[in-house]
């Protein structure tokens, strides 16, 4: 006994493909849809190549010319307090949650 039976070619024959004529101008025009697509992407790649070079040439220069006066925060009392206060919140919190259980 084959593998292939009389029923597996019945059934093959029922479903006819399309003549190739008929796909040639189908595929060729998907064909011609991906090439377009594809030139589009490698346009926008080069692009943003090119963008992106640019941008590193100004970071390049400013790091050429550092920040000669470094700013500084005349307020370092306030920084102080929300460190001291970033450690003490959190266990203020425990103590009031254990203390209501």
């Amino acid at each position: 006994s084959s593998h292939f039976d009389s029923h597996s070619l019945s059934r093959s024959a029922k479903c006819k493909l399309p003549p190739r004529t008929v796909l040639q101008p189908a595929m060729a025009l998907a064909s011609t849809v991906f090439q377009a697509v594809l030139l589009l992407c490698a346009a926008a790649t080069s692009v943003a190549q090119s963008m992106r070079g640019a941008a590193e040439a100004g970071i390049t220069a400013a790091a050429e010319y550092p920040m000669t006066k470094v700013p500084t925060n005349q307020n370092s009392g306030l920084a102080i307090a929300s460190m001291v206060s970033a450690i003490v919140v959190p266990f203020v919190a425990l103590v009031i949650m254990m203390w209501l259980k």
